[in-house]
């Protein structure tokens, strides 16, 4: 099997400092293919699993870097909170600081939407209702919206 075409059952285990339950609360799978990496969260997203949810997130995001694309599927999502939204925010913006395009599916548009769309993060942290129209339709694009505060520090040139 071509490696590029792997599957992870599961993303992350269980972190020092956490419950037995968070594992079962919050799951995730990552599909990498050939141009994307597909996120697929199953569960809770809140203060209880919040650790786990950056963690994944980061994971991700590091996966992706080889192929310049992560889409975060929250459509098996029970419950996110308004503090994932935030780290979900933070991690498009740590993207773009590695040249990765974040976007978000979301089947059924839920607050998750909306904060991201009240707060005028779409430009940088699309949220989709479909995934395959997204993948057809959206080609990887540049950044029409830079992040409010840089990720990184560039050296000036002298």
């Amino acid at each position: 099997m071509d490696p590029r075409l792997r599957r992870s059952e599961d993303v992350l285990p269980l972190l020092n400092g956490d419950s037995s339950d968070v594992g079962t609360r919050l799951r995730a799978e990552l599909h990498v293919r050939r141009t994307v990496t597909i996120l697929t969260v199953h569960g809770e997203i809140d203060a209880y699993t919040r650790n786990r949810w950056r963690h994944i997130l980061d994971d991700a995001v590091r996966t992706a870097e080889d192929y310049g694309r992560l889409v975060v599927d929250v459509g098996d999502a029970r419950f996110i909170g308004c503090r994932p939204v935030l780290d979900l925010a933070r991690t498009a913006q740590e993207g773009i600081a590695r040249g990765v395009q974040v976007t978000v599916v979301d089947p059924e548009p839920s607050v998750l939407a909306r904060v991201i769309t009240i707060t005028g993060l779409t430009e940088w942290l699309p949220v989709y209702t479909d995934a395959a129209q997204m993948l057809s339709e959206d080609p990887i694009r540049p950044r029409t919206c830079a992040p409010a505060t840089p990720t990184v520090l560039t050296p000036r040139a002298s």
